[in-house]
């Protein structure tokens, strides 16, 4: 569309004040498929200071803030404290970085310039789910995988599997890498570039 130069988004997984949903006490999984989301939905995104640590602790029980919001004061964080997804933001920056596809708004493809589609994510899920053992608890308990159009996957479960998040995460570069006609797979396809 022609607007897209003026409108371009910019994804955040959480927003600095206001803890709902599965990030209020919620697992660091949660907090990295969000920023996975936000990293590789659109060509720009962002994220607190704060949410790399998972931080998630609310005001109380009855209030949408974080406890440690830094709308009204400075706070001092250990950045090399464990969980934290430092590691998995670098990759994602490295990733975009190296990564056209990633850069741009107007759809996401491969290195040859073909789009990628939903079963093209659906047939990279598959071949990392072999490999992984993660992978392979996951399709033991999905039904179907399946791509009902080209922007669409979708999960059918045999029983709930609260990892889900936590497993494509795992497998995110698969999904982004990988064309369906691929024999097989090579990390080495997906690693970054170096700048000279």
């Amino acid at each position: 569309a022609p607007s897209r130069h003026q409108m371009r988004p910019n994804f955040w997984p959480t927003t600095p004040d206001i803890l709902e949903g599965v990030l209020r006490n919620g697992p660091m999984s949660a907090f990295a498929l969000r920023a996975v989301l936000a990293a590789t939905l659109v060509p720009s995104y962002g994220i607190y200071s704060g949410y790399e640590l998972g931080e998630n602790a609310p005001q109380s029980s009855d209030n949408t803030e974080y406890l440690h919001s830094e709308k009204y004061q400075l706070v001092r964080r250990d950045f090399g404290a464990e969980p934290n997804l430092s590691a998995l933001l670098r990759t994602l920056n490295e990733f975009r970085r190296a990564h056209r596809s990633l850069q741009r708004l107007d759809g996401l493809r491969f290195h040859d310039d073909t789009p990628v589609l939903a079963r093209d994510c659906v047939a990279s899920i598959k071949r990392w789910a072999v490999r992984d053992g993660f992978g392979q608890a996951l399709m033991a308990v999905t039904d179907e995988v399946s791509a009902p159009d080209d922007r669409t996957i979708v999960f059918r479960l045999k029983s709930p599997f609260p990892s889900l998040p936590a497993a494509l995460h795992k497998s995110w570069p698969l999904a982004i890498g990988c064309p369906r006609t691929a024999g097989c797979w090579s990390r080495s396809i997906c690693k970054p570039k170096r700048r000279r």
